[in-house]
């Protein structure tokens, strides 16, 4: 086993910091299991984590446009995003990974890595903005997932659009 010195740092920061600036969910492939796995088990455990996406590629050997892994920020009031603005909203969470999709959620209209008390409220109110990539004619599958992989909600063969939706949490 090859273990870098960011994988042996990872549980040191998140004790003595409480937190660390993210680390990469999407790389080598869209889905690629122990990545999305340790992510979802530092959320499981309540750790406040934002996950990237990135792509070991270089000149000599650059990804085709199909296969290149992105970060996105929703754009707000479609103003041109500012370089520092961008860090921010990525440290925030504010931002979805994806090689090709378009995925946006707000919840009580709070964007994306916004924490929300649940302390008394049982029922929110959620907003999905989803279209698949160009290449494809719909997502097969969107899932709303909390901790413990509890999926809380789910539509598949979607085409494209904003969907509107309560959801309960227990």
């Amino acid at each position: 086993y090859f273990t870098t010195n960011i994988a042996a740092e990872l549980m040191p920061c998140l004790v003595s910091n409480g937190h660390i600036d993210g680390i990469t969910v999407v790389g080598y492939d869209a889905y690629h299991v122990d990545y999305q796995a340790l992510w979802f088990a530092l959320l499981d455990r309540k750790w406040r984590v934002p996950g990237y996406a990135e792509m070991d590629g270089n000149f000599a050997n650059m990804p085709s446009e199909k296969n290149v892994f992105k970060n996105a920020v929703p754009l707000k009031n479609n103003e041109k995003p500012k370089f520092d603005d961008m860090k921010e909203e990525m440290r925030l969470g504010h931002h979805y990974m994806t090689s090709g999709p378009e995925l946006i959620l707000s919840v009580d209209g709070n964007p994306m890595g916004t924490t929300i008390s649940s302390d008394e409220k049982k029922t929110f109110h959620a907003t999905l903005i989803a279209k698949p990539s160009k290449e494809e004619a719909k997502l097969s599958r969107v899932q709303l997932v909390t901790l413990n992989n509890t999926v809380i909600y789910e539509t598949r063969d979607f085409t494209g659009g904003t969907i509107e939706f309560d959801i309960e949490l227990p």
